[in-house]
């Protein structure tokens, strides 16, 4: 019996070590195939990023090959551009800006903006930048058509301005264009002068109807004469006989005054093309170069319907003397 069970535990010694010695085997064996598999996993994931990197090379080149065969065609095609992805990207992103910019400035048509003519919207002003003229003003003041505020006044020099009753001087203005910053004078209707010298407008002495004259206008060709919508000058001299008055008149021969005023190109002074004087010549009438009245300035009168004067106003480069 004992023997019997000897035998039993060395059997079950014996198969003990028989089956660790299998397991062993496999696990050796199995152990041996890993390094296979990562092999075969490593060199698999290294010709796929081979593979990729060759095809993002080719895209690349493709697409800057596409940029420069195959231009943007908002770049203009005069401007020699590189072959280069950076300038063409740079290009694609000018474009696509001009691009979101319309798309804001339809959009804001689109919601109502004002828009003051064809094609310009109406910005509200910035109250921090200094202020400007506009375009069309500057060019009526410029033509000497119309009286507007400059700046400056006219350009290199000034110019002064004398009135007078019956022969005798009641106002000088001294560098009427600078004080005022204008290129002429409103003598009647909306002055553009304030009371200290109000013996510039227009002053008939109660006479109701009159008439309008204008002289020397050949000596400063640069130089107008407004009366109401109506302009002269050396060329086109308003009819002395045409009758005006104060008020609304039930003659349709007489034209109510509303406007009366002088104006002058702002290059006149530099284009010489208004008299230069002095004032003292003006107010004691001294003879022009061709023996005109006040010295040759540019000169309205406005006289009885007997053609006597009742009222002057005389303009004048204040520059040299009497010659």
């Amino acid at each position: 019996m004992k023997k019997n069970l000897k035998y039993s535990h060395l059997i079950t010694i014996i198969l003990f070590l028989a089956i660790s010695c299998g397991s062993e085997t496999r696990f050796v064996e199995e152990a041996d195939k890993v390094p296979e598999i990562s092999s075969f996993n490593k060199q698999s994931t290294e010709e796929q990023n081979e593979a990729f990197r060759d095809g993002l090379d080719s895209q690349n080149q493709a697409d800057a090959t596409a940029s420069i065969t195959e231009p943007d065609p908002n770049i203009d095609s005069r401007i020699d551009i590189e072959a280069s992805p950076i300038v063409a990207s740079q290009a694609d992103n000018g474009a696509s800006e001009n691009q979101e910019k319309e798309s804001a400035s339809n959009s804001s048509e689109s919601q109502g903006s004002p828009v003051s003519g064809e094609g310009e919207q109406n910005v509200e002003a910035n109250p921090d930048s200094a202020p400007t003229e506009p375009t069309d003003k500057v060019e009526e003041a410029n033509s000497g058509l119309v009286v507007e505020q400059v700046l400056d006044g006219l350009s290199g020099g000034h110019f002064d301005v004398d009135s007078f009753i019956d022969g005798k001087r009641v106002e000088h203005v001294h560098e009427f264009d600078d004080r005022y910053m204008t290129n002429g004078i409103i003598m009647h209707g909306n002055h553009n002068f304030d009371a200290g010298d109000s013996g510039l407008a227009l002053d008939t002495g109660g006479v109701q109807q009159f008439k309008i004259k204008l002289i020397n206008a050949q000596l400063s060709r640069g130089g107008f004469l407004s009366i109401n919508d109506a302009v002269y000058n050396f060329e086109n001299l308003p009819d002395e006989a045409q009758v005006y008055s104060l008020s609304p008149s039930d003659d349709d021969n007489i034209i109510h005054l509303k406007k009366l005023a002088v104006s002058f190109q702002l290059d006149a002074i530099e284009s010489l093309n208004i008299r230069p004087s002095e004032p003292g010549c003006v107010k004691k009438d001294e003879p022009g170069p061709s023996n005109e009245k006040r010295n040759g300035a540019f000169t309205v009168e406005v006289l009885d319907v007997d053609n006597n004067i009742i009222w002057e106003l005389s303009a004048y480069e204040h520059r040299g003397d009497c010659s």
